[in-house]
């Protein structure tokens, strides 16, 4: 990776859980840690507070998972990119550096962090869709819906 590229970026781990999640943010030069609520207000304010604390940063979010409020809520910003990751490729991480302990929240955070560093050119980013997009896969998801027979006309008795 180039480097003037890696100057800009802040590497994101974010371990994530129904109601709060455990984050790590590391730059060349710093780092920080905390926890975050799913709540899109406060979503919305730590994404400002890293925007002051990491000016004129591109932020690479490593998590693991694809879809939920707190991914649908990070797609919205145009300085932050989502790289999912498997959760064996962690694991197999995690367990190749036993000596930083079992799987807990704010570790997994922070070895999320120097994975993304590592393989981002091997990672795919999420994308927002599309209008066009959307449209299409709800247009799957009802032909679906139709072959499995949750539309039929014949499943409401006359009277």
């Amino acid at each position: 990776m180039n480097s003037n590229i890696t100057q800009t970026l802040a590497f994101v781990g974010i371990d994530w859980a129904d109601q709060k999640h455990a984050w790590q943010v590391q730059t060349e030069k710093t780092q920080s840690a905390g926890t975050l609520q799913q709540d899109a207000s406060q979503i919305q304010q730590w994404i400002k507070q890293l925007r002051q604390q990491y000016p004129d940063c591109q932020f690479v979010i490593a998590i693991e998972t694809t879809k939920g409020p707190l991914i649908s809520a990070l797609l919205q910003f145009d300085d932050v990119t989502i790289y999912p990751v498997n959760p064996a490729a962690l694991a197999a991480y995690r367990k190749a550096l036993a000596h930083r302990g079992g799987k807990n929240d704010p570790n997994d955070a922070m070895l999320l962090c120097p994975f993304l560093k590592h393989y981002i050119d091997q990672l795919r980013p999420l994308r927002h869709d599309s209008p066009l997009t959307r449209k299409m896969a709800s247009v799957h998801l009802a032909n679906e819906a139709k072959k499995r027979g949750f539309f039929r006309n014949d499943a409401v008795p006359n009277g």
